[in-house]
């Protein structure tokens, strides 16, 4: 994506808020490194922007082209909210930071932009797994899913909580590889970035939530694994859960009171025979009423390498 007719323009450092230039040593002293003086350039206006706040395009000194993460504000953004803010900003950094792994999108470290502390990461052209698919329909989606499996079983491996797996926060790599991003409401088993008050981001993607969720629960590794689930299906659809459904509310109250469950693809993607069986079994085992009985990621990777080596066979 070019940023032709953007007006790149140096970045603007001024100075963070009060509590957020500390809250950025946190980072940096835990090897995350401050880009600031290594920012080049960067587009005037976001190339993205949604609830999660703005992404902007920017290129390193060394020519690397970098996506530039700024969380959402309130517009009366104001003291002990933007300081709120910055904690948020820091804390998602700090756990993507600590996610090295093929299967997750690199971050490059964090700079001051504008009075924000912003994430950096690498550019990508191919964009988002719906995106991917949409413009490659024939590409293999069994393993782009056991890719995404593979991701979250990193995580949980080492005690993480993605906390909001969807399609539109897997990105594809320049090689084809989906990588999972967007750690905002993710949780560490052993976070040591401590402050002196919490802060909690108790939100959800209504269409890929457990039902415990949306009942108040907190996000879990079962949670995690409904929204995989939900996620392989988005894979092989090419629609997202509940697509039937128009509004996000009426999907909520179907899922936690009615007990719905998304309907079997029957799209040429899915799978014929034994192997499209095994999948749709393995999808449905993901959306287990009780969290305990859902199977755990690296099983679902497993599985589903076995499902793909069936179709391929």
């Amino acid at each position: 994506m070019s940023m032709e007719g953007q007006n790149p323009t140096p970045i603007p450092v001024p100075s963070l808020p009060k509590g957020a230039g500390e809250m950025l040593r946190h980072l940096t002293t835990r090897g995350c490194k401050d880009l600031t003086e290594k920012l080049d350039t960067v587009s005037r206006y976001p190339f993205h922007r949604g609830g999660f706040g703005k992404i902007y395009k920017g290129r390193l000194h060394d020519g690397t082209w970098v996506a530039i993460k700024l969380l959402a504000r309130k517009k009366r953004d104001q003291g002990q909210v933007k300081r709120k803010a910055a904690k948020r900003a820091v804390k998602e950094s700090y756990t993507w930071f600590k996610c090295k792994n093929p299967g997750i999108h690199e971050l490059l470290g964090v700079a001051r932009f504008g009075n924000c502390i912003a994430m950096v990461s690498p550019w990508v052209k191919a964009g988002t797994l719906p995106e991917y698919i949409s413009d490659h329909p024939d590409v293999d989606r069994l393993q782009l899913a056991y890719q995404v499996a593979s991701g979250l079983a990193y995580l949980h491996l080492s005690g993480t909580v993605h906390g909001d797996l969807k399609g539109s926060n897997i990105l594809i790599s320049d090689n084809g590889r989906a990588n999972l991003a967007d750690f905002g409401n993710s949780k560490l088993r052993d976070d040591t970035l401590c402050f002196t008050t919490t802060t909690s981001c108790g939100g959800f993607s209504a269409r890929y939530a457990a039902p415990e969720l949306i009942e108040g629960g907190p996000q879990t590794l079962h949670s995690d694994m409904y929204a995989l689930g939900m996620t392989i299906l988005e894979i092989i659809s090419g629609q997202v859960p509940h697509s039937d459904i128009k509004l996000e509310f009426s999907v909520m109250y179907q899922v936690a009171t009615l007990g719905r469950l998304p309907s079997r693809p029957n799209n040429q993607h899915m799978p014929t025979g034994s192997a499209g069986n095994k999948l749709w079994s393995l999808m449905m085992a993901c959306w287990d009423k009780d969290p305990s009985h859902r199977p755990g990621a690296a099983f679902v990777r497993d599985q589903l390498k076995i499902i793909s080596g069936d179709t391929h066979a």
